[in-house]
């Protein structure tokens, strides 16, 4: 009986420890890591038919430090403290106002998105609509900046992929009221899990 149960163990350990180093050779296999660096959100707004519209828009800069050419497509996410998300799209009359204070080299995510060359630095923006004004805390996920992905069983049994993705957390005093003004200063970031 306690043969069974020992070979048991050892079964199950061994299942564990390959499905580690699976996931860790998938790792392994896709690991690079650009580097990244933006400026916190800022806002600006529109009137759009007769109603003020606000955008939140992220400037950032990332580089190929790696020694490899690698695929960058980037995906930007931005949540409030009560959990509602925003996902960056493409907005030209916001990309024209960031490229005329910030300079053309400034590309939206259609024209950024490519093969990011060993060495090679690109300058881009991440624009977001309708972020809730009121929100003290804004969080930002940033995505395609890390080869590394792995996957999880979920508590009902369904295989999903996580990709590292790169997790900045700003606070922002202030009230709803004119967002331009308002300081919007970084608290933290960091490497998290992310389907």
């Amino acid at each position: 009986m306690l043969r069974k149960s020992i070979s048991a163990v050892a079964i199950l350990l061994g299942i564990v420890a390959g499905v580690l180093a699976y996931e860790m050779r998938i790792s392994r296999l896709n690991s690079w890591e650009l580097t990244f660096t933006s400026k916190p959100p800022r806002a600006v707004e529109f009137v759009e038919n007769g109603a003020l519209v606000n955008y939140r828009y992220v400037v950032y800069e990332v580089k190929n430090n790696t020694s490899q050419d690698v695929d960058f497509f980037p995906t930007f996410v931005m949540e409030t403290e009560d959990g509602v998300t925003y996902a960056a799209q493409i907005f030209p009359a916001v990309v024209k106002r960031v490229q005329e204070h910030y300079g053309k080299q400034v590309l939206d995510t259609t024209k950024i998105t490519g093969v990011l060359k060993v060495g090679e630095s690109k300058k881009g923006v991440a624009v977001f609509r309708g972020v809730n004004g009121a929100s003290d805390t804004l969080t930002v996920y940033v995505g395609g900046l890390s080869g590394d992905l792995k996957s999880e069983k979920t508590p009902e049994g369904e295989i999903v992929v996580l990709y590292r993705t790169y997790k900045l957390v700003y606070g922002r005093p202030g009230d709803e009221f004119v967002l331009a003004l308002d300081p919007v200063n970084l608290k933290s970031a960091e490497w998290v899990w992310r389907r």
